[in-house]
């Protein structure tokens, strides 16, 4: 199904002259996409700077870095400044990043600015990521602290290479959260954003909801849902008698709704299904497949 609603909004609305202006770049798609799941997307970023540790640790062991380590003398003053690193980044998420957010936060005080605004300025400026980023970095830095003991120069300075390299790149996501943040406070540029963000993330998501909900009340008209053999089994996606059906639910939890179906797997069953009852010489069978419903998928044999 997930496929289908793609290709629907790939042949539609994404091919729209007023959506193709108002799409988001690369960038600002994945400072949102950060913003939206932060939790998920912050354990991948640590995970790839330990990862990206490891890495620079074994190109430092490298025989032709080893030879050539006259040239890279330099990089062994990282290690004494990873105090400034941890105070610089300290004092961004402590001072800088509240003083900021509250000023805007008083800026935008009446009740629809809040319900607005905010919510597109916390998304788009990417804030809760940024600071998220820099207490993980603090956290990398102490943690690489208490095991300086156990570790070697060379381990320890790749270490510090890759702190480096966190701290440039939450530089450069502070640098984007200053110049987005001015971008809000001009009344022109700020309703621009809000129209590109109602386009990009509430109409879209909208529309693909819709279609989702069409496609399962008619799958058989979309051809998702299909049959070997309608004498013997029929299918369809709803049921117009009064008949009392057997049933199949599926219990799950509140806030749960259907993200996908697999109308391949859905057909396989039917498939072996027609070919048991044909065995069985049992004909004029119905099956209605309705997750939407609150009861579950209804099936008549």
């Amino acid at each position: 199904m997930r496929r289908k609603v793609q290709k629907d909004l790939n042949d539609t609305i994404l091919k729209n002259p007023i959506y193709l202006r108002a799409k988001w770049s690369f960038l600002e798609s994945s400072i949102i996409a950060w913003s939206t799941d932060y939790k998920h997307y912050l354990l991948k970023f640590f995970s790839w700077f330990i990862f990206l540790s490891f890495l620079i640790i074994s190109v430092l062991k490298l025989e032709i870095i080893k030879t050539n380590a006259i040239f890279f003398s330099s990089w062994k003053e990282l290690m004494t400044w990873q105090g400034v690193f941890l105070g610089g980044q300290l004092t961004i998420i402590a001072v800088v990043y509240p003083l900021v957010v509250g000023f805007i936060s008083v800026l935008f005080q009446d009740k629809s600015a809040k319900t607005i605004i905010f919510p597109v300025y916390k998304k788009y400026s990417g804030f809760m990521f940024a600071g998220l980023s820099g207490m993980a970095f603090a956290i990398f830095i102490i943690g690489c602290f208490f095991l300086r003991s156990f570790l070697d120069d060379i381990t320890y300075s790749a270490f510090c290479i890759a702190s480096a390299i966190w701290l440039f790149c939450n530089i450069l996501m502070t640098a984007w959260f200053f110049t987005k943040t001015f971008i809000i406070l001009n009344d022109e540029s700020r309703n621009e954003l809000i129209t590109r963000f109602s386009i990009q993330e509430a109409c879209i998501s909208d529309i693909s909801s819709r279609l989702k909900i069409s496609i399962i009340k008619n799958s058989k008209g979309y051809d998702l849902l299909k049959e070997k053999d309608s004498d013997i089994l029929s299918a369809d996606s709803y049921s117009y008698s009064e008949i009392d059906f057997s049933k199949i639910t599926k219990k799950v939890k509140d806030k749960y709704e259907i993200s996908n179906i697999n109308y391949t797997l859905i057909n396989t069953a039917i498939y072996l299904q027609t070919l048991i009852l044909k065995v069985k010489k049992i004909e004029k069978c119905e099956i209605f497949i309705q997750p939407y419903k609150q009861e579950g998928w209804r099936i008549q044999t």
